[in-house]
């Protein structure tokens, strides 16, 4: 687990160099979110795409090579919005004197917030796991941040510390991850209670480790 193992393939999507380029992707990434709200995963193909933008289908075609060349690109800014609440909270860095409990729930009530303003985000959550061409996406994204925090948690040589530390926090991201597509699942019932007995579960697997920075 110290290279990410998970490979995804290379991305077929053209990135723009003019801003009109830019433009133009963009609104047909909006437009395929607007349909993934509105009519769901099954009525989104490359023509209603440019139906919706009021483009033609070499449009599309210009910047995707399928409608999961997009989908794969609105499942990493997905991905990376996400990822991005844990990167920026420093208190990783000093586990375990801290109680991580209540960092842990802010993260988790952050990260929930983050996936439910991304447009079409309950969505893609879904997709992630149904589609086999994008399923890469997810677990290799995950398997880079548990790198970046353990990176965060632990400096020190002892490579067996970092080898539990790896497990332990690929299993706080993988529970609370699931802990979010649940409340998406059950309309966020008990939302509070849900995060702060998900948020003491992960906390907990940090509580007997101790870090010999030496």
């Amino acid at each position: 687990m110290n290279q990410p193992s998970t490979k995804t393939s290379k991305l077929a999507t053209i990135a723009p160099k003019q801003s009109r380029g830019q433009k133009t992707l963009e609104k047909l990434l909006g437009c395929a979110q607007d349909i993934l709200v509105e009519s769901g995963f099954e009525a989104l193909n490359s023509n209603a795409v440019v139906q919706a933008a009021g483009m033609t289908p070499p449009a599309f075609y210009r910047y995707f090579k399928n409608k999961h060349d997009l989908l794969r690109v609105l499942c990493e800014r997905l991905m990376s919005t996400q990822n991005a609440v844990l990167k920026s909270n420093q208190s990783w860095m000093t586990l375990p004197e801290n109680d991580p409990e209540e960092s842990v729930y802010n993260d988790l009530v952050k990260s929930l917030n983050v996936t439910r303003e991304f447009k079409g985000g309950h969505v893609l959550l879904k997709i992630l796991r149904a589609i086999p061409e994008l399923q890469p996406i997810r677990l290799a994204s995950h398997e880079r941040t548990t790198l970046l925090l353990v990176d965060q948690i632990y400096s020190g040589p002892d490579q067996d510390i970092r080898k539990e530390l790896l497990i332990r926090t690929r299993m706080a991201l993988e529970i609370g991850y699931a802990m979010i597509e649940m409340l998406f699942e059950i309309g966020f019932e008990d939302q509070d209670a849900i995060l702060r007995r998900s948020s003491a579960a992960i906390a907990r697997l940090y509580e007997d480790i101790q870090l010999d920075q030496a």
